[in-house]
């Protein structure tokens, strides 16, 4: 899935919430953006890498 955001100039950073479904049932997530994330023309593929591999431990 892709998104597109217009952001108001002057934000620094922000959150991307959401609801997955999983075996178990549903979990909520939450990704933090940074200031380099959201800046203009950026694409960013989320979950990273990092946290990826944070769920997998």
């Amino acid at each position: 899935m892709k998104i597109t955001l217009d952001i108001p100039d002057g934000i620094l950073c922000g959150f991307f919430n959401g609801v997955r479904r999983t075996f178990g049932g549903l979990q909520m997530v939450s990704y933090a953006l940074d200031s380099d994330d959201v800046r203009d023309g950026n694409t960013i593929k989320l979950p990273r890498e990092q946290e990826k591999n944070e769920w997998n431990d």
